[in-house]
């Protein structure tokens, strides 16, 4: 895939929460560097827009979300979830584009909403390093750019 160049059009949003910045960081390098697809995240949004606006602005502009559902949040002892504004992009955009056009990366621990059915949910050990997914992410990415990678 890296090198063909077929991968300079399409533009993925990134969704993630702060506590999860270092495996976003990650995520982002694969997707650059890696698979040479350009990332729309939240330094890409301009001062003066509500979170509303930020949201329907990314899903415009880009072609399939790739979400960090990390266990951020304890609901109870032993109970952690995703920050509610990621499940909230993530229903949005899954909205929006069709299930297919999304991407949960969960954390190990990390309790998920059961009506985000129908989004590929890749497990991300809770190291946070993403080297044990990359090749099913990968091949999700292409299947979701229909072939073009």
């Amino acid at each position: 895939m890296a090198g063909r160049g077929r991968f300079l059009s399409p533009r993925f949003f990134l969704g993630y929460s702060s506590q999860a910045s270092e495996t976003a960081e990650q995520l982002c390098r694969f997707l650059t560097d890696e698979l040479k697809l350009r990332v729309f995240d939240w330094p890409n949004f301009h001062s003066g827009h509500s979170i509303w606006e930020c949201i329907v602005q990314a899903e415009r502009f880009t072609n399939c979300g790739v979400f960090l559902f990390m266990a951020d949040d304890e609901l109870t002892a032993g109970t952690k979830a995703p920050r509610d504004n990621v499940v909230y992009e993530a229903g949005y955009f899954a909205g929006a584009k069709g299930g297919k056009s999304a991407v949960i990366v969960m954390e190990e621990g990390a309790k998920v909403p059961s009506n985000l059915g129908g989004i590929l949910y890749l497990k991300l050990g809770k190291c946070r390093d993403i080297t044990p997914i990359k090749a099913s992410l990968r091949e999700r990415l292409e299947s979701m750019l229909g072939g073009e990678s």
